[in-house]
């Protein structure tokens, strides 16, 4: 029987992604690192993931006293991905992919995977697209920026 499996995004507010981006208070962070997390409901027929958020300084340490960041899930459907042996990644989102989304955007961060499920290379690999948003009158721009996943050497 093949397992299907559930990936959905996260949402991370303008202020939280403030609190460490570009903040004096804050000055050794050095990127956002989101980290699969499986919710187990017992199902043999697939499991449901999410992601934790973290921000970390250039020296590798978890600032939040270690916590995952604030997150709110970004949708209820999320994205399905059939693929056998799925491989779990962190990914790293670096102050130059940030500066990309942040250019003009005063909204959250969202992370999610995108509808169909693609997967990094020739690899199980779930890939991730991060996304702002900023508004005109009557337009919404999106910003996007793909994240790849960090395989182990």
């Amino acid at each position: 029987m093949k397992r299907t499996n559930k990936f959905s995004g996260i949402k991370l507010t303008h202020e939280t992604v403030f609190t460490y981006y570009k903040n004096p208070n804050h000055p050794d962070f050095d990127h956002f690192v989101f980290q699969p997390m499986i919710d187990d409901d017992g199902n043999p027929d697939g499991d449901n993931f999410t992601l934790a958020a973290y921000a970390v300084t250039d020296k590798l340490k978890v600032l939040n006293d270690g916590n995952p960041l604030p997150a709110t899930d970004m949708d209820d459907t999320g994205a399905i991905g059939t693929k056998p042996c799925i491989q779990f990644a962190n990914m790293k989102l670096n102050k130059e992919q940030l500066g990309t989304l942040y250019k003009s955007a005063k909204s959250g961060l969202s992370i999610y995977p995108p509808k169909p499920i693609s997967y990094f290379k020739d690899t199980a690999y779930v890939q991730y697209i991060a996304e702002t948003a900023y508004g005109f009158e009557h337009e919404k721009v999106l910003i996007t920026s793909k994240i790849d996943p960090s395989p182990p050497a």
